[in-house]
C-alpha cells in the first residue's frame, strides 16, 4: 500500500473516530475501501463526510435529552417520595434516606438510559438493561407502597442478577451497567457536595427564598454542577461502550483469546 493512501485511510479514520469508537471508524473505511476501486476517490470523502455528519448529530441530541431528562427525574423522584403534596410518604428513618438514595440512583440510569438509546440504538443489550433498571427504579419510587407492584419489581431484579451472572452473553453488559450506576451517582454526589459546599461558603445555616435571591450565583453553580454530574455520567458510558465493543472484536477473531 502507498505511503498516501495510508495517510488518507488514517485520516479518514482519525475524522470518523470523533463521533464513533475505534473499532467502527475502522470497519467503516474498511467498507469504504472496498467501494473506492469501482466510485472513485471523491465519493469515498463525500461518504466520509456524510458519516460523519449522520454520526455527529447523535452525540449533541443524546446529551441534551440525557440532561433534561436527569434534571427532571431527580425532581420529579423527590417531589414523589418527600413533596408535601404527595400521597403516600415514605417514612423518614430510616426510609427516607433510603428512597432519596434510590431517586438519585435511578435519575442518574434514566438520563444514561436516554443517551444509550439515542447515541448507540435501543437493539444494543446494554441499553436494554439500563432501560429496565430504570424502569423498575420508578416503579419503585411511584409505587412503592403496593406490595405486589413492589413484589415484582424486587423479583424482577433478582431474576436480573441471576440472568447476568449465569449468563456468558449477559455478564459484560450487566457489568458495564453496574460500573455505569455506580459511578454515575458517585459523580452525582460529588456534585452535591460541591454545592453544599459553595452554599455554606456564601451563607452557613439554613436557607429560603431570600437567602436565593440575594446569591443568584448559588443557582448557576447548581447547573454547572449538573452539567458535570451528565458530563460524567455519559463519558463513563461511552467510555464503557468503546471497552465493550472492543472485547467483543478480540473474541470474534481467531487465535487472540
Amino acid at each position: 500500500m502507498h505511503k498516501g493512501s495510508m495517510c488518507r485511510d488514517s485520516i479518514a479514520e482519525w475524522i470518523l473516530r470523533q463521533v464513533t469508537s475505534r473499532q467502527r471508524a475502522c470497519a467503516i473505511v474498511g467498507d469504504l475501501l472496498e467501494g473506492e476501486h469501482q466510485k472513485g476517490r471523491l465519493w469515498f470523502w463525500l461518504s466520509v463526510g456524510r458519516i460523519a455528519i449522520s454520526l455527529f448529530w447523535r452525540r449533541p441530541v443524546a446529551f441534551i435529552s440525557a440532561l433534561y431528562v436527569g434534571s427532571w427525574t431527580l425532581f420529579a423522584f423527590d417531589m414523589a417520595t418527600h413533596g408535601i403534596h404527595t400521597r403516600h410518604r415514605p417514612p423518614d428513618y430510616p426510609w427516607g434516606t433510603i428512597f432519596e438514595f434510590i431517586g438519585y440512583f435511578t435519575s442518574g440510569l434514566c438520563a444514561i438510559a436516554l443517551y444509550a438509546a439515542i447515541r448507540y440504538g435501543i437493539w444494543q443489550r446494554s441499553t436494554q438493561m439500563v432501560l429496565i433498571w430504570a424502569g423498575l427504579g420508578a416503579a419503585v419510587i411511584y409505587l412503592w407502597w403496593q406490595p405486589v407492584v413492589l413484589s415484582l419489581c424486587l423479583i424482577a431484579s433478582l431474576f436480573l442478577v441471576i440472568l447476568s451472572l449465569s449468563r456468558d452473553k449477559f455478564r459484560r453488559e450487566a457489568l458495564v451497567v453496574l460500573v455505569a450506576a455506580i459511578a454515575t451517582s458517585g459523580i452525582r454526589s460529588l456534585a452535591g457536595f460541591l454545592i453544599v459546599l459553595y452554599q455554606h461558603s456564601l451563607l452557613p445555616g439554613p436557607w429560603g427564598d431570600q437567602e436565593m435571591r440575594e446569591h443568584p450565583s448559588l443557582n448557576w453553580v447548581a447547573i454547572c454542577a449538573m452539567l458535570l454530574w451528565l458530563w460524567g455520567a455519559t463519558k463513563i458510558w461511552s467510555s464503557l461502550q468503546n471497552w465493550l465493543e472492543r472485547s467483543k472484536t478480540l473474541e470474534s477473531r481467531p487465535g487472540m483469546l
